[in-house]
């Protein structure tokens, strides 16, 4: 390969939004360094096993970044229209393929590659969170163009997206990413701008306002209690609890959450130094996943934190800038359901590990261990840096 050539498979294109990539890669590397340093804690004892752990996110790094910038290049819509089909019942395979592989705490997510030597695994969900974007704006694109069948068509795509849903916190029994790819869906649909949507909307926003209430209702001295009595019958109950009052079961159900509770009050503004986290070493063994702002916060400060927040509110508001200023619907909802996408798991990441609203167990994007969110996410940015480009260019209005 030429060096022209490979300049050119390495480079973002031109036209790209230059804040979102810059910001993303800046999320990505950063995360390498925090990753290797969490990663100490249940690493101990074992420098190889630490190698691998640095290794593993490096390569994840590496291709997701040429996962952007091919997605970028050559993303088309045309093909997923024509194959909408043929991707959802390959992402649907894949999400029952965790089923028979061993469980993680419980969650049946993980699909294990056999790879000598190394643990490498692949979460479907996080590509179903993605194409579920997709699916939903071919369903906006054909109700465009078909004038009639459209409520087959509506209940066409809303079951296969009903079925995903189903498998991933019935069977999978991964209760936060099913809430992800509801919250998606539910608010994607929303931007569908047709008349014979508009009882199914409505009925949508109520939905979303009762989980708003319900979420609300965690934290009152009734839920309380209701939570406390059901915590020994199941798991999800217990991390309701842990939410309302996490020093109830300190050393049980909420040991994890008081840990990072004390990493955030150790930290303070500037932080204790990189690596020179104390909690990593106390039995914390998500501290490298949906523990790792804790870790962050708890070695960097607030600053880190502050860091993570801008780079993403950054990211977030360029995609829903660009995604107000066209017509098209269908390149609409995939803007928006990318800054979803990112915004949602940010909440949910970010107000379980503080104690804010429940445990969901999803990760930080691009900043907790883990490859199957970092490839997802940048293939979905760079479906929108595509589109964004297309706008620059005038080709889409």
């Amino acid at each position: 390969m030429s060096n022209k050539k490979r300049s050119f498979f390495l480079k973002m294109p031109a036209l790209s939004d230059n804040f979102i990539t810059f910001s993303v890669l800046a999320l990505v590397i950063f995360s390498l360094f925090m990753v290797t340093s969490a990663s100490m804690g249940h690493q101990t004892g074992d420098p190889l096993a630490l190698v691998i752990v640095i290794v593993k996110q490096m390569i994840f790094a590496i291709l997701g970044y040429l996962t952007l910038v091919f997605s970028s290049r050559y993303f088309n819509f045309d093909i997923f229209n024509k194959n909408i089909y043929l991707f959802y019942y390959i992402i649907f395979v894949m999400l029952l393929m965790p089923l028979a592989f061993t469980p993680i705490g419980g969650t049946y997510g993980w699909i294990y590659l056999p790879i000598p030597f190394v643990q490498i695994t692949i979460q479907p969900a996080e590509f179903a969170k993605i194409f579920s974007i997709i699916l939903i704006s071919v369903l906006a694109f054909r109700l465009e163009k078909q004038s009639g069948k459209a409520l087959n068509l509506i209940k066409n795509i809303s079951y296969r997206l009903l079925f995903y849903v189903i498998v991933i916190i019935f069977f999978q029994r991964d209760l936060g990413s099913g809430l992800v790819l509801i919250a998606i869906n539910m608010i994607s649909f929303l931007l569908i701008n047709d008349s014979r949507l508009r009882k199914y909307q409505y009925y949508i926003f109520l939905t979303i306002i009762f989980g708003i209430v319900m979420v609300l209702f965690t934290f009152t001295p009734i839920a309380t209690s209701i939570f406390k009595s059901l915590a020994s019958k199941s798991y999800q109950f217990a991390r309701f609890m842990s939410a309302a009052d996490p020093f109830i079961e300190r050393y049980g159900s909420g040991f994890q959450l008081v840990t990072g509770l004390i990493s955030f009050a150790s930290g303070g503004i500037n932080g204790l130094g990189y690596s020179n986290s104390i909690r990593k070493y106390a039995q914390f063994p998500a501290a490298d996943t949906d523990f790792i702002l804790a870790i962050i916060v708890e070695e960097v400060g607030f600053i880190g934190y502050a860091f993570i927040l801008i780079a993403y509110v950054i990211i977030i508001y360029r995609l829903f800038h660009y995604a107000m200023k066209i017509y098209d619907t269908k390149y609409r909802i995939i803007l928006v359901g990318t800054a979803l996408y990112l915004a949602i798991h940010f909440i949910l990441n970010v107000g379980g590990v503080s104690a804010l609203i429940p445990l969901t167990g999803v990760p930080l994007l691009m900043v907790s261990s883990g490859g199957s969110s970092v490839l997802a996410l940048m293939f979905a940015i760079g479906m929108c840096q595509n589109i964004i480009i297309h706008i620059k260019r005038g080709i889409i209005s």
